[in-house]
């Protein structure tokens, strides 16, 4: 029980439903209630109440008009499972006067004194309800945002999907033969019928699409529910009814930032009274109890909107509290009612009087104002009073509500600045005003600081009220009040930090409110499927029908972009990749992914776009400047598993507990609990200058990450052995094992290292045409990755991958094609692409356990959309006896020193190398490899010695024809030649040296020295050497020509060279300088 309940007043058992009350206003002996005789419904107060609790607060609304409290106990609890509140109470209060200068109040507070609100809509006619009805109203229609989602993408496709009683028994029409409203609660008509018809794909008015931007439900989670002020007599204000049927709802939403410590309300209030009522005020009455409550302040920002409960010292002290640091919450009045026409004041604070007749285009749209357009009244008025009764504390009747909703005291004294506001106290004037403790943000007493401090209260029990007025209220006339309550906690710098931090989310609230709450998603998180086996957990990632990320789509308008003419391809969020955190318990949720004592990330995985780190900046509350805060690392962290900037990645292995201490391996039915996010990038977010809103290269928030805030859910798994022996599986395979691929048609690599099975070449190297027509390539070696993911779901039989063709019109490709997996056994289609192949696709075949990764690529050379690889996939070079590393190389290298260059060790002549000294020594294939990619192939250490000392460098060994160096030595010829050996035509090759002389290839060996003076038979460079054929035994041959002479320049290549790309063997040439006797040059 909340120890604010003063006292408990017990009476007989007749009364025992009275007894339980909690008297939430100190008793006030000298006061007595007078019973109201009028004629009224006779509708019993209402019992109903649900809790609100989509995202980090769990709070309960009541049916009688009443929120926050179970009618005894504080239920505004924040952090959600803390057991700690943050508000006691809350409601609307209503009043105005009638022509004939009869009050007329609606109000609710403790239900002390009885109850103004009852359940239920009224009479459109005479403003009536029957008990029954009341009765049967007394509900609230709760419902997820996600339920209304799969609906729409379900039911017109779906023949299992079952619709939710949530949606079939929404509350859209009144019951017309008790003069009910046709229309209650809103919903979407697709057919535009006027009748809410489930079963003909209506829905609850969610925006769904993205178009609908008159949408009237809000929130991830929406109570509604209605209640009127004629079900009886008000016996909480003893004042006259003024016929009201409000249509209410309570929502919230879930996200990873301050959103989702947020709850909204939405009032649409309806005069069913057939008179006007003058003078009207709406007002938003708040009983704030901030954990422990009685050392809480209260106060204002006028040009907020905000009313702020902060605590009063540095600790938050008792069972109840916060402790030290702790939060502020308060309650923004976003939306009033409307003014009256020409009424002559400001009523929403622009500057501008009654705007709609000044003949101006006040809303820079290109029109002139509408002379009938009504300012919306914003916060009109701030007003706190204390827990007593004093003429400034609880309010004894209708009227004293009233006065509180126009500023006056329970004395009629308007209430003036500074002090106590009531003319005592530190700082008090005699001036009238409209806002209590506003610190410096009433521009009417500008730089004159009020605060409970400056007035020297003492902090105590606070109950505040924010209205707004006055007004006229027409019959039959629909207002709509909005308000938001926001928390903020600040990490240090007191109490005081807090509420700077508070307006800073408010500001964000208020932008959620411009927007229509069309709040970022961001990219929806995947579906988790975890796989249980011995020691280790298998994760495959998926996105659902309802996902805003099928095929990792997702793309979102961004609303902060200011001047999106700056920067016109990028107005929206785009995705961007996956994130998975392990964490402490079931109980962590989005907002502690940051605490590495409750969650540490262990999977990450992104596009390929060269995007690696991304940095938000936030706006510090103490130093009151912007932060640099690194939202994804450029690298990956230690213990993460994945990859940056490589490609999307669906599945993932991990074997290690990330919390464990010592041994880190996964222990055998122990429970592991992990979160995934998706997360999305705008580089339109990225401003020159994060630290200057007003910069001319502003266009955004300078936040350009997004995580997505939807479909967050913890998820679980328990390692334990799969075996026939304890009832599971036979796996025929293991996570991460790829497939054997065997060609029927084409050819390519699909930027794959290629390797053929020991098979494949040995059926080519013993084939009569030097080549295998169906060559298979090693598992997980082929032009496509297809690995195993789910051993458990991977079956045993073969299976045809068969890449679609093509769409061409007569100006470019349309598309570059798809893929089929068909089974052979059946002919079925087992699973086709989802994405064109152009744009490289990575797919989850579910149903059999297998993933598929297949990308169409560029042929090899200068690719301006990724100039790090120009098509170059790998070059290795590997021994049978890795201790025996008997081949090596000259290593490139490009270097100013004349000695070297004079050397030509600058042979691969790729790169952007240039030589000031000698020009033949730059490098002259800049184009197509302007970044020397193809100059680091099998690299390899030299040592050389020289007059100036020994020299070590490392430099590429191997390298395409085209890039050969024909300076000093170098092994081209000319440019001429060389430039014919076009780098797009490279294939993948494999290059084998082996002593087995059955695989030697037959060569034609060419000369290799550049002074044909020099040469054996002053033979020109890369001609026939002009010694005698040898045969493997490296003795002449006995060849002989058609003349009967010895044929020269024939030899013997100690192994073989196959284009693993088609499955031939291929010719080879080598040379030699025959110049060079002691290196073997002439053997």
């Amino acid at each position: 029980m909340n120890n604010k309940i003063k006292q408990i007043v017990t009476l007989s058992f007749a009364f025992y439903s009275i007894a339980l009350m909690a008297k939430e206003n100190v008793p006030n002996p000298g006061v007595t209630s007078v019973v109201n005789t009028r004629v009224a419904a006779g509708c019993n107060p209402s019992k109903s109440k649900t809790d609100l609790d989509v995202n980090n607060v769990r709070t309960t609304i009541m049916g009688g008009g009443d929120m926050w409290w179970d009618l005894a106990d504080a239920q505004y609890e924040i952090p959600k499972g803390s057991k700690k509140n943050s508000m006691f109470a809350g409601a609307l209060w209503i009043g105005g006067v009638d022509d004939g200068g009869q009050l007329k109040v609606a109000a609710m507070t403790y239900r002390q004194s009885g109850n103004d609100f009852w359940p239920g809509p009224l009479n459109t006619a005479n403003a009536t309800i029957s008990a029954e009805e009341c009765v049967a109203w007394d509900d609230h229609f709760k419902l997820d945002r996600s339920e209304v989602e799969e609906y729409v993408a379900r039911f017109a496709t779906d023949p299992t999907y079952v619709i939710p009683n949530s949606i079939l028994e929404w509350p859209a029409h009144g019951d017309e033969t008790l003069g009910q409203d046709e229309f209650l609660a809103p919903f979407f008509d697709a057919n535009g019928n006027d009748i809410y018809e489930p079963y003909d794909g209506d829905y609850p008015d969610y925006n769904i699409t993205g178009t609908n931007d008159n949408a009237r439900l809000f929130g991830d989670q929406t109570l509604f529910w209605i209640f009127n002020d004629k079900g009886n007599i008000h016996t909480e204000t003893e004042a006259e009814p003024l016929g009201l049927e409000i249509h209410a709802q309570a929502f919230g939403f879930t996200a990873d930032n301050e959103v989702n410590d947020m709850t909204f309300y939405n009032y649409k209030v309806i005069n069913r009274s057939t008179l006007p009522l003058n003078d009207t005020y709406f007002g938003q009455w708040v009983d704030p109890d901030l954990g422990y409550y009685l050392d809480d302040y209260v106060g204002c920002d006028v040009n907020l909107g905000l009313g702020i409960c902060y605590n009063g010292d540095a600790e938050d002290e008792g069972a109840d509290g916060y402790g030290f640091n702790p939060p502020a919450i308060g309650v923004d009045f976003f939306q009033g009612p409307l003014s009256d026409p020409n009424d002559g004041l400001d009523n929403d604070r622009d500057g501008l009087i009654d705007e709609g007749f000044d003949g101006l285009d006040n809303n820079n749209n290109g029109l002139i104002d509408d002379p009938q357009e009504r300012e919306q009244i914003i916060m009109s008025k701030f007003v706190y009073y204390n827990n007593d009764f004093t003429t400034m504390g609880n309010p004894e009747s209708g009227t004293d509500i009233y006065n509180y909703l126009r500023g006056i005291w329970k004395d009629n004294v308007p209430m003036t600045y500074g002090g106590d506001g009531h003319g005592g106290g530190s700082g008090s004037t005699t001036d009238e005003c409209n806002f209590m403790f506003p610190g410096t943000s009433d521009a009417s007493f500008a730089g004159t600081e009020w605060t409970e401090v400056t007035a020297g209260n003492v902090p105590a029990d606070r109950r505040f009220l924010q209205s707004a007025g006055a007004f006229t209220l027409q019959p039959g006339a629909v207002n709509v009040i909005t308000t938001g309550v926001v928390w903020a906690r600040a990490k240090s710098g007191g109490q005081t930090a807090s509420v700077q931090l508070l307006k800073i989310y408010d500001r964000e609230a208020q932008a959620l409110f411009d927007n229509n709450f069309d709040i970022l998603n961001g990219p929806d998180a995947p579906d988790v499927t975890v796989r249980e086996l011995d020691k280790e957990l298998i994760f495959t990632l998926s996105n659902g029908a309802t996902s805003n990320n099928i095929d990792e789509s997702y793309s979102e308008k961004d609303p902060y972009i200011t001047k999106p003419e700056n920067l016109a391809n990028y107005p929206n969020y785009e995705f961007q990749g996956y994130l998975v955190y392990q964490l402490e318990n079931a109980t962590v949720s989005v907002t502690d992914l940051d605490d590495p004592d409750k969650a540490r990330l262990i999977f990450r995985s992104d596009i390929n776009d060269d995007v690696t780190g991304i940095v938000n900046q936030y706006l510090d509350p103490i130093l009151a400047v912007y932060t640099p805060i690194e939202e994804v690392p450029s690298i990956l962290s230690s213990g993460v598993i994945g990859s940056v900037d490589e490609g999307v990645q669906f599945s993932f292995q991990i074997t290690d507990d990330r919390f464990a201490l010592g041994n880190t391996r996964l222990v055998n039915h122990k429970t592991y609990y992990f979160m995934s996010l998706s997360y999305g990038y705008n580089r339109a977010e990225e401003n020159a200058d994060p630290y200057d809103v007003n910069a001319a290269e502003y266009d955004g928030r300078n936040q350009p990450y997004i995580s997505g805030r939807r479909n967050i859910k913890v998820y679980s798994g328990i390692p334990h052995v799969n075996n026939p022996e304890n009832g599971g599986t036979t796996l025929n395979a293991s996570y991460g094992d790829g497939v054997e691929l065997t060609r029927k048609e084409g050819q390519g690599n699909g930027g794959m290292a290629l390797e053929f099975t020991n098979q494949t070449v040995e059926d080519i190297l013993t084939s009569e045409d030097h080549r295998s027509l169906n060559p298979t390539y090693a598992a997980g070696q082929g032009p496509i990755t297809i690995t195993v993911v789910d051993p458990v779901k991977v079956p045993q039989g073969d299976f045809t991958f068969k890449l679609m063709d093509p769409i061409f019109n007569v100006n470019a490709i349309i598309s570059y094609g798809r893929w089929e997996l068909i089974d052979n056994a059946t002919g079925n289609i087992k699973a086709s692409a989802d994405q064109d192949i152009e744009l490289g696709s990575e797919q989850y075949i579910s149903q059999l356990g297998l993933n598929v990764k297949v990308k169409q690529t560029q042929n090899p050379g200068a690719d301006p959309t990724n100039i790090d690889d120009n098509g170059l996939i790998s070059g290795t070079i590997e021994f049978e006896n890795p201790n025996d590393r008997w081949l090596s190389g000259v290593a490139d290298r490009d270097d100013e020193s004349e000695f070297f260059n004079i050397w030509g060790f600058n042979w691969i002549r790729s790169g952007s190398y240039t030589n000031e000294t000698i020009g033949q020594m730059s490098d002259y294939n800049m184009t197509d490899d302007p970044n020397g990619v193809f100059e680091g192939v099998v690299m390899q250490s030299n040592i050389a010695s020289s007059p100036f000392g020994s020299f070590e460098w490392t430099g590429g060994t191997w390298a395409p024809y085209r890039f050969a160096s024909n300076f000093n030595d170098g092994p081209g010829i000319s440019n001429s030649i060389t430039n014919l050996a076009k780098l797009t035509n490279l294939n993948s090759v494999d290059i084998v040296f082996t002593d087995e002389k059955s695989e030697w290839s037959r060569v034609c060996v060419v000369e290799a020295q550049d002074d044909e003076t020099l040469s054996i038979g002053n033979q020109k460079k890369m001609g026939l050497r002009q010694s005698v054929s040898v045969g493997k035994d490296g003795l002449p041959d006995g060849m002989l020509d058609e003349n009967g002479d010895s044929i020269k320049g024939m030899g013997w290549f100690p192994g073989y060279a196959l284009d693993i790309e088609t499955g031939e063997r291929l010719n080879i040439i080598f040379s030699e300088d025959s110049w060079q006797t002691s290196e073997n040059g002439n053997d």
